[in-house]
């Protein structure tokens, strides 16, 4: 099952390489939807992100046929 801390750091590693301001960033990602993870863990994985990023950013999450998609709120 993938981990929050594993959603976390796929957001970090995608930021580090990304080429945007950071309150933008988490709103283009995309988490793919597979039997191994929910969404509590995805949301808690985003928080993490946000929350090693000092972000205060509110978000909500839309369920597609193969990804989780991160919305502002």
């Amino acid at each position: 099952m993938k981990t929050k801390k594993e959603i976390a750091d796929q957001l970090i590693k995608n930021y580090a390489d990304a080429d945007v301001v950071s309150g933008e960033f988490y709103m283009h990602e995309k988490i793919s939807i597979s039997i191994s993870i929910n969404e509590k863990t995805v949301r808690q994985g985003i928080q993490m992100f946000l929350d090693w990023d000092d972000s205060d950013a509110k978000f909500d999450l839309q369920k597609g046929k193969k990804y989780w998609k991160i919305i502002d709120k």
